[in-house]
């Protein structure tokens, strides 16, 4: 019974983020899909928690779902002008549709002729959280701390650029004005 609930929980997690992918790429309104981007990465991390994988699920959750949906709405919000619905997919329903049944069909043959029969031998070793963490925050702890600064100096230019940029574009012109 336990098993059947699960597979049930499991199936309805995956009917979700199906859909609300699907929602994400047809989706004529930038802020709606990027909302349903966030349903899709939140959905795909609850999948990585069935599949007993913690430490990505945890990962999907804090670094795609939280960091990257934020800074796609700090860059949608900063550079949205007067266009609040961008037409997507213009003429070109067809051919998407087209070659979404193509890639599919090509996915699916792919995916039924696979032998997925368990390796024979000795199984590796599950790597644990623990062990992951020790190589992230010990082995390579100068790498994560560079690439945060980068991630840190990003935003900040962006953010710049948005606002500051204009800003001091303005102060610029009021400055010619007072000396003339």
């Amino acid at each position: 019974m336990e098993d059947a609930i699960k597979m049930g929980l499991f199936w309805l997690l995956a009917i979700i983020t199906v859909v609300s992918a699907l929602m994400f790429v047809t989706n004529t309104r930038i802020v709606h899909a990027v909302l349903y981007f966030f349903l899709t990465l939140m959905g795909l991390a609850g999948i990585f928690f069935f599949l007993d994988a913690p430490f990505i699920g945890a990962a999907q959750i804090m670094v795609y779902a939280g960091a990257i949906t934020v800074l796609i709405l700090f860059v949608v919000m900063l550079t949205m002008t007067s266009a609040p619905e961008i037409q997507l997919f213009r003429g070109s329903r067809v051919a998407g549709t087209v070659a979404a049944v193509v890639v599919g069909i090509v996915f699916t043959s792919v995916v039924l002729g696979a032998k997925w029969a368990a390796p024979a031998g000795k199984a590796a070793a599950a790597t644990t959280t623990k062990a992951l963490a020790n190589a992230l925050f010990v082995k390579f702890l100068l790498p994560f701390e560079i690439a945060a600064v980068l991630l840190l100096v990003a935003l900040i230019a962006a953010i710049y650029l948005a606002v500051g940029g204009e800003a001091a574009g303005i102060e610029a012109g009021a400055a010619e004005e007072q000396t003339l």
